[in-house]
């Protein structure tokens, strides 16, 4: 089994584009084939925006959580929303999308052309980012407009707000390209990889909340998955300070989710660089 090679694909003659000439053009193809598909960009901006709404609308009331400190129902669902979003976002969409790509003969062509893995990998990043970034806009305005959402007004959260985002996109960009490497045909990711997505959904503390109500059993499982820390990462930016009390050992663990969240995201670039491959099996 060989590394991953950031090195143009082909050479062709003459001097290979760079990485940063390759990584925008790239870019702007995953935009434009984004764009393209409307089901899945409509899908994917709308999907934890429809979800918010529709759970305000069935369960919308105060919130306590066990303490004297009552919120809206709103307020308690926004983290886990945002944390799904990014996830679908990034694991979801990358997933389906390279399995579809090589099946179909897409990364074949690329790979006789001066393209390396590195810009494909940072082009697709790339656009997840931009799609997440347009997501979370509108996400967060329905909520402010329509539910009376508290959006946070210290700087540090935000600053927290920031490496979540960015690093959470990181690992569900990469963790979904690792991921294809599992699925043998475009049909069974597109079937397998929202199966998954809504597992972890359901085990993380997105839709069941307080999380240390779930059973143990659960939790452990949860805890080994990044979903459950995104989620737990957003809810200390979006909860009141009074809800900690809520969450395993009293603590927002933000030190914690940072350490997990990065070293997810070296084991999946890890399993990147040793699995990716331009070609399928039934190419040769």
């Amino acid at each position: 089994m060989t590394t991953l090679d950031l090195t143009p694909a082909t050479k062709t003659g003459g001097s290979f584009p760079s990485l940063a000439s390759m990584t925008s053009t790239r870019f702007v193809v995953e935009m434009k084939t984004f764009l393209r598909s409307k089901e899945a960009w409509i899908w994917i901006l709308a999907y934890p925006t429809f979800m918010f709404v529709i759970f305000n609308f069935v369960m919308g009331d105060t919130v306590n959580m066990g303490t004297d400190f009552t919120a809206t129902f709103g307020q308690v669902f926004l983290p886990g929303m945002i944390a799904t979003g990014l996830l679908n976002a990034s694991f979801q969409t990358v997933a389906a999308d390279v399995v579809t790509e090589r099946e179909y003969g897409t990364l074949r062509r690329l790979s006789v052309t001066p393209l390396s893995p590195a810009a494909y990998i940072m082009g697709k990043v790339g656009m997840v980012l931009t799609t997440a970034v347009v997501q979370l806009v509108i996400l967060l305005a329905v909520a402010v407009l329509a539910f009376d959402v508290t959006l946070p007004t210290e700087p540090t959260l935000w600053l927290r707000f920031a490496w979540l985002v960015v690093l959470s996109l990181a690992v569900g960009t990469v963790g979904g390209i690792a991921f294809s490497g599992l699925m043998r045909s475009a049909k069974a990711a597109n079937a397998f990889v929202p199966a998954v997505a809504l597992i972890l959904q359901f085990i993380s503390g997105v839709f069941f909340l307080p999380f240390g109500e779930m059973p143990e059993v659960g939790q452990y499982i949860a805890n080994v998955f990044p979903l459950r820390w995104m989620a737990l990462g957003m809810r200390s930016i979006f909860w009141p300070e009074q809800f900690v009390v809520a969450e395993t050992g009293e603590s927002w663990q933000t030190g914690l989710t940072a350490i997990i969240l990065v070293v997810w995201f070296v084991l999946a670039l890890a399993v990147t660089m040793r699995t990716f491959k331009w070609r399928s099996k039934a190419d040769g």
